[in-house]
């Protein structure tokens, strides 16, 4: 047992998600009403995408409360596009819901849960791996309120089981080519990035489920064993192999799984200054970490890798995460407002238009000067640890 580590398991209950959420709402209303109508040499206006928004989720609807599609074409319910919404709405703090709509809402997603296993499907097409899934869906059931109907077995069978925790944890956190992990637990990862997403999974759905505190001996051990893990070179969980096979932005994209589940479980990440120097030393003169025109996953990725490392290393290199966030910021609005590319590529499913929003949620909590939008932002890592 590692009785040390700073977790007291009622930190982590979610039974008051729904009235924190109603207060951080709130006073959220309150706040944008009254807000000052002037704003930061450097902020972009992203109202004319809040003004577009209506029209994006009309085109995935279903016309029932939570019910949603994953791609415009496609006419069956899906659980990520259902998840994605909710994230959605949450984000841009317009989620706002009934206690009925609340109720019908996690009824749909929890329709999609297993009856023998526990486990949420992946829909069809689907969304994200099997582990993936688990977390994900589970996160857009939090936001609403709600709670899986049925415990995962699979994560409990691990996390009741001592001798499974580091072959199970170990070999995802050392992938590479020559050592992929076995295929019961791998659902599909062959790189630290989308392994990391599994690594990330069974606690966050703990979290989220309120019960760390029925696994406790897991979850010391789990934060214990992920601290002994990372590089201390680049801060990142980052292997040499990793590297050579897939480069070290694969391992950002990795690492930004368990950093969130870290930062919701108030843990300190293992090298939080030499995460920070490494994830600036890879961002690019436009603040992204892909390269590309639009937002990416990797850019809400090295986002938050930028921000909770130099929090917790005293705002280390502070005045560069920010000068990162307000260019990141235009290149993501420039995209956001573009009814072109909201309409096109940030259409081609539920999935894609999350990541972009986080990104400037994660910027609006720390620089809110930066953004102007009809009500603020909200980052919903910070209510549910899954992405």
């Amino acid at each position: 047992k590692h009785s040390s580590l700073p977790i007291r398991v009622d930190d982590f209950k979610m039974a008051s998600t729904t009235a924190m959420l109603g207060v951080v709402g709130g006073l959220c209303l309150v706040l944008g009403l009254f807000c000052s109508p002037c704003h930061a040499q450097d902020s972009v206006d992203l109202r004319p995408f809040e003004s577009m928004l209506p029209r994006w989720l009309a085109q995935f609807s279903l016309n029932k409360t939570g019910e949603y599609r994953f791609q415009p074409h496609l006419t069956a319910p899906h659980p990520y596009a259902s998840s994605d919404v909710a994230h959605t709405l949450f984000i841009v703090n317009q989620l706002n819901l009934s206690a009925s709509e609340r109720a019908d809402w996690g009824a749909h997603i929890n329709s999609f849960q297993n009856a023998s296993n526990g486990m949420f499907s992946r829909g069809s097409p689907p969304g994200g791996s099997s582990w993936h899934a688990q977390g994900y869906v589970t996160a857009g059931l939090a936001l609403v309120g709600g709670k899986p109907l049925r415990n995962n077995a699979l994560f409990d069978h691990i996390a009741a089981t001592p001798e499974l925790w580091e072959p199970t944890f170990g070999s995802l956190l050392h992938v590479d080519k020559e050592h992929p992990p076995p295929s019961n637990i791998s659902a599909g990862c062959k790189s630290i990035w989308d392994c990391g997403q599994n690594v990330a999974s069974p606690v966050a759905w703990l979290a989220m489920t309120d019960r760390v505190h029925e696994f406790r001996d897991f979850v010391l051990w789990y934060f214990k064993f992920l601290t002994s893990q990372a590089d201390p070179e680049s801060g990142l969980w980052c292997t040499e192999g990793q590297r050579r096979d897939f480069g070290l932005a694969n391992c950002v994209g990795g690492s930004f799984h368990l950093d969130f589940v870290f930062s919701f479980m108030k843990q300190k990440y293992p090298f939080p200054e030499r995460q920070l120097d490494t994830v600036l030393k890879l961002r690019r003169a436009d603040g992204t970490w892909d390269g590309s025109h639009d937002p990416s996953y990797l850019d809400l990725d090295g986002t938050f890798q930028s921000t909770r490392p130099s929090l917790q290393a005293g705002k280390s290199n502070w005045t560069s995460v920010q000068t990162g966030c307000t260019e990141l910021l235009h290149t993501t609005a420039k995209a956001l407002n573009s009814e072109s590319v909201l309409f096109g590529t940030l259409s081609d499913n539920t999935h894609v238009l999350t990541g972009s929003l986080a990104i400037v949620a994660e910027c609006a909590k720390f620089f809110p000067d930066l953004i102007v939008t009809q009500r603020p932002w909200r980052q919903c890592l910070d209510f549910a640890p899954y992405i």
